[in-house]
C-alpha cells in the first residue's frame, strides 16, 4: 500500500504500531477536515463523471458537505467547530469555482490502483486522474498548509520529497495499468 510506504518512510516505529501491532490511530480534527474535504470533492468528481455537471452548484455542494460532515461525525466520533466547518467548506467552494471550466478534463476520480510484484503488492488509490490531448496528470488532494516549494526547511523538503515520491508510485502503476505516460 502506498500510505504504508509513506508512513514507513515517516517514522518505522509508527509503521510498527499502526500496521504490525494493529494500534489504533487517534484521529485528529486536522484528520477529520481532510476526510471531510476530501469526500465533498470526490462528490463533486462522481457528478461530473456521471455527466451531471450542473448538479455542482454551490447549494448541492453544502448539502454533500453537511451529509458527509453528519456521516462522518458518527462514524469517527468527532465533531468539528462551525467555524472550522466554515472555513472548510469555503475551500471546496473554492475549488469549484475554479476548476468548473475544466470539468471537460476529468477522466476518472477515486481510481483503485495495483501491481503485483514478485513479493509484494503495490496498491494505492489516486483521488483524480485528468488530461487532455493524450496527456494524463495524477493528482493527489493534501488537506493542511500548502507547503512552500521553494524552501530550504529540511522538514518541507523531506515532507514535498514524500508528496513527489508517493505520485511516482502512482505514475508507475498507471503507467503499468494503462501504458499512458
Amino acid at each position: 500500500f502506498t500510505s504504508h510506504i509513506l508512513l514507513y518512510e515517516n517514522c518505522p516505529a509508527q509503521y510498527k504500531f499502526y500496521k504490525e501491532l494493529e494500534f489504533v490511530e487517534v484521529r485528529t480534527g486536522g484528520v477529520f477536515g481532510g476526510m471531510l474535504l476530501h469526500q465533498t470533492i470526490e462528490d463533486i468528481h462522481k457528478s461530473v463523471l456521471k455527466g451531471e455537471p450542473e448538479l455542482v452548484t454551490e447549494d448541492n455542494i453544502t448539502a454533500w458537505f453537511n451529509n458527509n460532515y453528519t456521516l462522518l461525525s458518527k462514524q469517527q466520533r468527532g465533531y468539528l467547530q462551525k467555524g472550522q466547518r466554515d472555513a472548510l467548506l469555503k475551500q471546496v467552494i473554492r475549488y469549484k469555482e475554479r476548476n468548473e471550466q475544466n470539468w471537460d478534463r476529468i477522466k476518472e476520480a477515486e481510481v483503485d490502483v495495483s501491481l503485483v510484484k514478485e513479493g509484494y503488492i503495490l496498491k494505492g488509490t489516486i483521488d483524480l486522474i485528468q488530461g487532455e490531448d493524450g496527456t494524463v496528470e495524477l493528482i493527489d488532494f493534501k488537506s493542511g498548509d500548502k507547503p512552500d516549494v521553494n524552501s530550504t526547511d529540511v522538514m518541507t523538503v523531506r515532507m514535498l520529497d514524500r508528496y513527489r515520491r508517493q505520485l511516482e508510485v502512482y505514475a508507475h502503476l498507471v503507467e503499468e495499468r494503462t501504458r499512458n505516460k
